[in-house]
This record gives C-alpha cells, structure tokens and sequence, in this order.
C-alpha cells in the first residue's frame, strides 16, 4: 500500500506479516521473521530502527521480543524491562535496546517528551530501539521504522501483525 503525505511525498507504508499463533514457539518465530527482515534491509544500518511493540499483558510480546533479539544475534536470557524500564543488549555492529513505557502513563506530557528525546539520542544509527508503549505515549514518537501488534484471541489463539512505515496500528 503507498500513501501520500501531506507534503506528496510517497510513503511505503505495508503489512508484512499477519497469522494468527497458536504457540510461543509460532510468536518467536514472528519475531524472528522480523529480524531477518531488519538484517536485510540496505539502510537498517544508516537509521534509528524504532519498532513499536503492542499488546496487554500476556499476550506474548517478550515472546516475540526473543525471537526476535535473538534472531538479531543477543545470546544473553531476554526478559521483559518493566520494572528496570530499559534494557540494552549489545551484539556485533549495533545495540539492541527494549524500553518497556507501561510506568510511564500517568507522568505529565512533557516529561514524556524530555524522555523520549534523551533516549533518542541515546540511540545510535544502526541501533535498534523496541518500545511497548500505550497509545497515549505512542504519539510523542516522530515515527516508526515498524509497528507489532499481538492481540490475544479465544482458546489462547494469538494475532501477530507488523506492519512497516507505519504511523500505528488502530
């Protein structure tokens, strides 16, 4: 799907990959499937590679984060940040940070924006920063390079969406 901006540049923005998972080992997978695309792509080393990762709890989005780490080559145990709020895995040629921003929903606008654009800088070109955020967070953002979505569905039954050049996923 292209769009057209505002300002009639042309956006590739498209869904990669939509399945639903019946298993963690179909969630890591996807995730996974997302690092080869990373790793393939010419200009994942000259940008800031933010992926945005949605999904209430439980769903399997430290799953999908494993794979996908993985994937990328971290060797360490991938657990969730949240009580740490971020974590940085470095692997040959880029870091890999996880930034869990579920504490972060009640502090003020503008120190969400302060955060978010100390962290920013903090992130090298070729770097990847993965951000669970809600909604209300996900806006402050300038944009993402992809967009995950995990929903949970009856029978333990997972969705798996990631979409590219994405602003959100409803």
């Amino acid at each position: 799907m292209r769009m057209k901006n505002n300002d009639n540049t042309t956006n590739n923005q498209k869904i990669i990959y939509f399945k639903k998972s019946l298993s963690q080992l179909r969630t890591q997978w996807a995730g996974a499937l997302l690092g080869n695309i990373i790793l393939s792509q010419k200009h994942a080393s000259s940008q800031k590679n933010i992926v945005l990762l949605k999904g209430e709890i439980g769903s399997g989005k430290t799953v999908f984060t494993k794979g996908l780490f993985k994937q990328l080559g971290v060797k360490d145990n991938i657990n969730s940040p949240t009580f740490t709020l971020l974590k940085t895995y470095p692997v040959p040629d880029r870091q890999l940070h996880h930034l869990d921003f579920y504490r972060f929903i009640n502090d003020n606008e503008e120190s969400q924006k302060i955060f978010i654009a100390e962290m920013l800088e903090y992130v090298d070109l070729g770097d990847i920063l993965l951000v669970e955020a809600p909604k209300k967070i996900t806006s402050l953002f300038p944009s993402w390079s992809f967009v995950v979505q995990i929903k949970v569905l009856p029978q333990n039954i997972r969705n798996v969406l990631i979409g590219q050049n994405i602003s959100d996923l409803k």
